[in-house]
């Protein structure tokens, strides 16, 4: 028997849906709709991803931006921003043991069709 798809978006066996973790996004994705990331589609600048931050036992639903160079001359691998103002940027380095789980490839607002 082969599993019913539930979905009409092209996603690959590695996706994963989930609820939104925190109100970082808020007001564009509240605090526990759920969303569909997809580790096989790379992340572009601008666009929402999920990464874990395993030395720190954090999950961060953001805004993508790829490398920058700091004011100190240190590059940092990439920046997370949150969509709630009250979340500041977030300069992500190797220390945090950060792994990409996925970009936002859809979301489901309960009630919809």
């Amino acid at each position: 028997m082969q599993p019913k798809r539930v979905t009409h978006s092209k996603l690959s066996e590695q996706a994963l849906a989930l609820s939104v973790p925190e109100t970082a996004m808020e007001p564009t994705f509240t605090q526990h709709m759920i969303i569909t990331v997809d580790p096989n589609v790379g992340p572009s600048p601008g666009e929402c991803v999920l990464v874990a931050l395993v030395a720190k036992r954090e999950l961060l639903f953001r805004r993508y931006i790829p490398k920058i160079e700091r004011k100190d001359g240190v590059r940092a691998p990439f920046k997370l921003k949150a969509d709630n103002a009250y979340f500041p940027e977030r300069e992500i380095s190797a220390t945090e043991k950060p792994v990409y789980l996925g970009r936002l490839v859809e979301t489901v607002i309960i009630g919809s069709r």
